[in-house]
């Protein structure tokens, strides 16, 4: 984009931006790419809501989506009908569509260029105002009534469940995950279960605990990988602090 398009862009994003906070238009579990918050915020939050679960003594099932190009198959429609739910303008929205309108897509490989392709989905990766507008599409995910916290990232996101019976839990979470599986077709997300975990943390006795989204299968694992921080099941990083000292070391 030009400098003076980048400039107008970053007008946007901080207009837009005072708009939601002064209005509370955004969750506040929604910590991504907004002001005076961070990924640390977002991990001490889930932290918090893990260890004040584990101190009245009750299970927890903490499940981390991964939400296959999440960015780039964004509908529009879907967006800007979501803008006007948030009270913008006719102007604005019609500003934030002009904006999403007419971008070219092209493949460039060994010099040589493929012919030009309309992009008539996503938001613009790489640009200022494109994560928060994803943000304000995946908002409405903390109203749909589901029976946990959520935290959002952007496109991170992490659901905590806890009850006091295993079994329960279980139960509770595959009704959730129901409702969430309605949301997703509504709004044509996709998750990447490869990517996908979910860990059950105070119980040793959970290995035939299931979860599923859309009859797909939910990986467990004894540690999920969050915002680049490792939980793991007894809640001691270990696994973090080596993978850091690993890291280090290399330096």
């Amino acid at each position: 984009m030009p400098s003076l398009s980048k400039l107008f862009e970053k007008h946007i994003f901080r207009t837009l931006s005072e708009f939601l906070d002064t209005n509370s238009y955004l969750s506040p579990n929604q910590f991504g790419f907004r002001k005076n918050r961070s990924t640390i915020d977002a991990l001490l939050q889930i932290q918090k809501i893990i260890c004040d679960a584990r101190h009245k003594s009750l299970y927890v099932c903490v499940i981390a989506i991964d939400f296959k190009k999440a960015f780039d198959i964004i509908c529009r429609k879907t967006l800007l009908r979501k803008l006007a739910s948030f009270g913008l303008s006719p102007q604005s929205i019609n500003l934030i569509k002009s904006y999403l309108t007419n971008r070219k897509q092209f493949v460039s490989l060994n010099g040589k260029k493929s012919t030009l392709l309309s992009l008539d989905i996503g938001v613009i990766q790489g640009s200022v105002i494109g994560p928060l507008l994803f943000s304000m599409f995946i908002n409405d995910i903390t109203q749909i009534g589901l029976n946990c916290e959520t935290i959002l990232y952007a496109d991170d996101t992490t659901f905590i469940f806890s009850h006091k019976n295993l079994a329960e839990l279980e139960k509770v979470v595959n009704e959730n995950m129901i409702i969430l599986t309605e949301w997703l077709l509504e709004n044509k997300l996709v998750v990447n279960y490869k990517k996908s975990h979910f860990m059950i943390i105070g119980s040793k006795n959970s290995c035939n605990f299931k979860v599923s989204i859309n009859n797909n299968s939910v990986i467990k694992t004894s540690q999920v990988k969050i915002l680049g921080v490792i939980f793991d099941d007894l809640l001691k990083f270990d696994s973090h602090i080596n993978a850091q000292a690993l890291k280090a070391s290399k330096f």
